[in-house]
C-alpha cells in the first residue's frame, strides 16, 4: 500500500526545506571563512584592563573556569599536589609578581632557627575574586592547606569593557567538547559577536565594573565559608595603596575606570567591604591599607610604592612581610604555617 500523494508531497517539500535551510548555512559558514571571521568566546576577544588582548594571546591560555591562565599553570597544580604546602597566597599580581610572600618566609627562618615556611603563591596577575573563588574550589581545596591569604581588590573594581567577570564564565558555561567544536563554526562565532555586541550596548553609559560590590562580597564569603568548612584558616587582606585624590595616575583613566576621580573612593569602598567580610564571618584580617594609612603619606609614596601606586617596591614588600609575621605571631597562626 502506497502513501497517498499528499503525504508525499509534505514530506518533499518538508525535506526541500530542510536542505535549502543547510545549503544556506553551509553558504553562510563558507563566506565568514573565506573573509577570515574568527570570534571565540574565550577572552582573546573578550578585553580587560589587563591583560591587554595581546598578552592574553600571548603569555596566557584560555581557562573555562578561571578565564585564563599561565602557561605554566596546569603544571605547577599538578606538582604542588605531591608537595602539600600549609600556606597558600591567593591573589592578583600584587601576590603573583610580589616578594613579599619570599619576605615572609625569610623572617620565619631567620627568626627560627630550623623551621621554615611552607607555602606556596597561586596568584595570577589580572585576576579577580571571581576567579579566585573558583580557583579555590577547583585548584588549591585539593591542595588541603592549613592557611589562606586572600589578597584582592584592584581588578574587581576596574572598568570592565562591558562584559563583568561573570558573564563571560557564563559563556564559558558548562562547554562540552561538542560545545567547543561548535564554537569553531564562524555561524556560531557571529552569533557570539552579536550577543556580546548587544549586551555591551546596553552597558555603555556606564561601563560595570569587572565584579560589582556586591558580588565581591559574595565572592569573598563563599571563599571564607568554603575554607572553613574544610578546615582552612582564611586570612582576609585589604590592599594598600599611594593613590590620593587630586594626584592620580592619568593612564588608569585610559583603560581602568570610566572617570578618573572614581578611583580614591572606589577603591576605598572595596577594601571597606573586606572588611565588612571580615566582621560578618568573624576570621582573620589584615588591614594592610590602614596600615599603610598610618606611615607618613610621602614615604609610602616615595619609597614603597611603584609610580602606579599599586604594587608595592622591595622596601613595600618588605613592610607587608613583617606585618605577616607579626599577626601571625600574635595570633598563632605562625605555628600552622611552620615546617
Amino acid at each position: 500500500m502506497t502513501d497517498p500523494p499528499k503525504n508525499r508531497n509534505t514530506f518533499y517539500t518538508i525535506l526541500l526545506a530542510l536542505a535549502s535551510f543547510a545549503l544556506a548555512l553551509a553558504i553562510g559558514e563558507i563566506g565568514l571563512r573565506a573573509i577570515n571571521f574568527e570570534f571565540r568566546l574565550f577572552p582573546t576577544r573578550i578585553e580587560f584592563g589587563w591583560p591587554d588582548p595581546v598578552t592574553l594571546e600571548n603569555d596566557y591560555q584560555a581557562d573555562q573556569d578561571l578565564l585564563w591562565v599561565p602557561e605554566t599553570y596546569y603544571a605547577s597544580i599538578k606538582q604542588l599536589r605531591d608537595t602539600r604546602p600549609k600556606l597558600v597566597f591567593m591573589g592578583d599580581s600584587c601576590t603573583a609578581w610580589g616578594l613579599y610572600d619570599k619576605l615572609f618566609g625569610q623572617l620565619i627562618s631567620g627568626r627560627n632557627p630550623g623551621r621554615e615556611l611552607s607555602y606556596i603563591n597561586t596568584a595570577v596577575a589580572g585576576w579577580s575574586t571571581y576567579q579566585g573563588l573558583r580557583q579555590f574550589e577547583r585548584d588549591i581545596l585539593p591542595l588541603a592547606p592549613e592557611v589562606i591569604t586572600i589578597y584582592f581588590g584592584w581588578n574587581d573594581h576596574w572598568a570592565s569593557f562591558g562584559v563583568e567577570d561573570k558573564a563571560v564564565g557564563q559563556f564559558n558555561k558548562d562547554r562540552s567538547q561538542s560545545a567547543i567544536a561548535l564554537g569553531e563554526l564562524r555561524l556560531i562565532q557571529l552569533f557570539n559577536f552579536f550577543a556580546i555586541k548587544l549586551y555591551q550596548d546596553e552597558k555603555q553609559q556606564r561601563r560595570p565594573e569587572r565584579v560589582a560590590p556586591t558580588d565581591f562580597a559574595a565572592n569573598l564569603h563563599e571563599i571564607v565559608r568554603i575554607a572553613r568548612s574544610n578546615n582552612i584558616q582564611p586570612v582576609l587582606i585589604t590592599a594598600p595603596t599611594a593613590h590620593t585624590v587630586g594626584d592620580e595616575p592619568e593612564y588608569l583613566a585610559e583603560r581602568w575606570l570610566n572617570n578618573l576621580d572614581e578611583l580614591v573612593p572606589l577603591h576605598r569602598r572595596y577594601a571597606e567591604i573586606v572588611r565588612q567580610v571580615a566582621s560578618d564571618e568573624e576570621v582573620h584580617i589584615i588591614d594592610l591599607l590602614a596600615a599603610f594609612d598610618r606611615l607618613p603619606q610621602q614615604e609610602v609614596k616615595d619609597n614603597y610604592f611603584e609610580t602606579d601606586g599599586i604594587h608595592l617596591t622591595g622596601e613595600g614588600h618588605k613592610v607587608i612581610a613583617l606585618i605577616l609575621y607579626q599577626y601571625f605571631t600574635r595570633t598563632g597562626l605562625l605555628e600552622q604555617v611552620m615546617q
